[in-house]
């Protein structure tokens, strides 16, 4: 989760009486969260743990609704390990 919208979900006691909220993440491998650059600086397994233990203790639902990752080996292996982390 990003720091703006991770320290403001956080920071409230957000009530869904119908069941009704879908959290939606992003996810890009790179230092600028842009995925055009080739330096790989997030471990995208790690985020999205961060953000799946934050829906279990709420009790929300979320989903990767966008990723992105430049070109090259590391970076598909990069890919390959997250979608196997959602799946």
């Amino acid at each position: 989760m990003g720091t703006p919208n991770a320290s403001v979900l956080a920071s409230q006691d957000l009530v869904d009486p119908d069941d009704n909220f879908l959290f939606e993440v992003h996810q890009y491998l790179d230092a600028n969260y842009s995925g055009t650059s080739q330096e790989i600086a997030h471990d995208p397994v790690q985020a999205l743990t961060a953000f799946t233990e934050w829906l279990k203790s709420t009790g929300n639902k979320g989903f990767l609704g966008e990723f992105a990752v430049s070109e090259g080996d590391a970076q598909q292996e990069a890919v390959s390990s997250m979608l196997e982390y959602i799946q």
